[in-house]
């Protein structure tokens, strides 16, 4: 063989060689990749599925969610602190994958840890907040969230929203309110001091709280909106909680044709039972 023959032959086995080291890559990349979604998706389904709360006579609580990926960065939570006041709380981790389902996991452990001891929302959230800011680092990763808080002797709930979109409160199908955000989302400045907002509650009979992907989606070439959402809200929730969703869900479906375009969907609808006792303080 001459050499030049030689060279020829080397430098397809080392062509040879090279392939096959990347498709080895790949393959480990591939099946490395899988492990973390399979760990992720567990994390999510066995550790942040929302737990149903006992039927109370005061109020009906639901959870309704519709993922658009594997693992999503939306995580919801209704639940009692120990003085029996409850909690509603949706949060939204920036980004996707086993790192948003860690942080949710992490949220919602701080708040049930939090809930077997005096219970104050702007104390949890400072707190949280600050550790949440140290062990980042300066990372860019952070997560939105509005909290409700409905006191046991159901006369007033607290609303803090952070970085997150408005919460909304409504009595009769009008809008009373729309609680925005009065603080920056959790982990990104350190010392933030978050304020909640106090109402009464005989004024509000709904409490509708969601993330961002039930109304920032493309309606041809433009966003429906949160101005959009709002009025579909209004128009919608007096029917039931039941035909709003799936009445937004079936827009959804006719205006998106890129499905993978589409982000999470999360909401919490609370509404107060027009039956409630007027007396009793028992949940």
């Amino acid at each position: 063989m001459t050499e030049s023959g030689q060279t020829r032959v080397f430098a397809d086995l080392f062509g040879i060689a090279i392939d096959h080291y990347r498709l080895r890559k790949e393959r480990h990349h591939d099946e490395q990749f899988r492990r973390e979604t399979e760990f992720a998706t567990r994390i999510q389904r066995e550790l942040l599925h929302p737990r149903e709360l006992p039927p109370s006579p005061y109020w009906e609580i639901v959870h309704r969610s519709a993922a658009h990926s594997m693992v999503a960065g939306d995580f919801q939570e209704s639940c009692y602190d120990r003085e029996g006041n409850l909690i509603m709380v949706i949060i939204d981790v920036m980004g996707k994958g086993a790192t948003a389902a860690i942080f949710a996991f992490m949220f919602r452990t701080a708040l049930h840890a939090r809930l077997q001891s005096d219970f104050d929302l702007e104390e949890f959230l400072e707190s949280f907040n600050n550790t949440l800011h140290d062990w980042l680092g300066g990372d860019t990763r952070f997560i939105t969230r509005s909290i409700v808080k409905v006191d046991a002797a159901r006369t007033t709930l607290e609303v803090i929203n952070t970085g997150h979109c408005p919460a909304l409160l409504l009595s009769g199908g009008e809008l009373v309110c729309q609680q925005h955000a009065t603080g920056p989302p959790l982990g990104i400045f350190a010392d933030c001091h978050y304020v909640s907002e106090r109402r009464e509650l005989y004024s509000v009979d709904t409490i509708l709280i969601v993330s961002d992907g039930v109304f920032e989606w493309f309606e041809g070439e433009n966003v429906w909106g949160w101005e959009n959402f709002v009025d579909f809200a209004k128009t919608t929730l007096p029917f039931g909680y039941d035909t709003f969703w799936n009445s937004l869900q079936e827009r959804i479906n006719r205006s998106v044709e890129d499905r993978t375009s589409l982000d999470d969907q999360t909401l919490l609808w609370w509404n107060r039972s027009a039956l409630a006792p007027e007396t009793s303080s028992t949940i």
